[in-house]
């Protein structure tokens, strides 16, 4: 049971490194438009 739910952690953790990536990706001039 312990080693299920450190999987699980370890797959949260890349997925939500995943999905932040994801929301950077299609817009990199929003993040420029910002930084302005």
């Amino acid at each position: 049971m312990e080693e299920k739910n450190k999987e699980n952690s370890k797959y949260q953790i890349i997925a939500n490194y995943v999905k932040d990536l994801s929301f950077e990706i299609p817009s990199p001039d929003c993040f420029v438009d910002a930084a302005q």
